[in-house]
């Protein structure tokens, strides 16, 4: 994992090279299906890059965590601390990370009043 910001190295994140990495926050907010695709795609391309298709099953990918850092940028194009914020955990041997709680849940239906 590589964690320098992409770009030119400037000390200020807008000042930096535009692209697809500064929008990822926004796409980890999906879900359903699209969201399925989004972190699936995680787990396949660590297991692609770490050759586990090629017999190095000890590397696969099983879950993870992202999370975003962030620090404010201050008047003296300093930072602030960086906070970290769990955006999304994500269990790459499950069929699907998004079922929704009352499918999963077990009991009383309080939508539809069935058990």
């Amino acid at each position: 994992v590589l964690w320098e910001m992409p770009g030119a190295g400037a000390p200020c994140t807008s000042t930096a090279r535009a692209g697809r990495w500064r929008s990822f926050p926004y796409l980890a907010e999906l879900d359903g299906e699209d969201g399925e695709t989004l972190w699936s795609y995680v787990c396949r391309q660590w297991d692609q890059e770490n050759g586990v298709n090629n017999g190095n099953d000890g590397k696969k990918l099983l879950r993870f965590n992202f999370f975003m850092l962030q620090a404010d940028v201050l008047p003296n194009m300093g930072f602030s601390a960086t906070r970290k914020r769990l955006i999304h955990s994500h269990d790459c041997l499950s069929d699907s990370n998004f079922v929704k709680e009352e499918e999963k849940s077990e009991g009383f239906n309080f939508s539809s009043g069935e058990l």
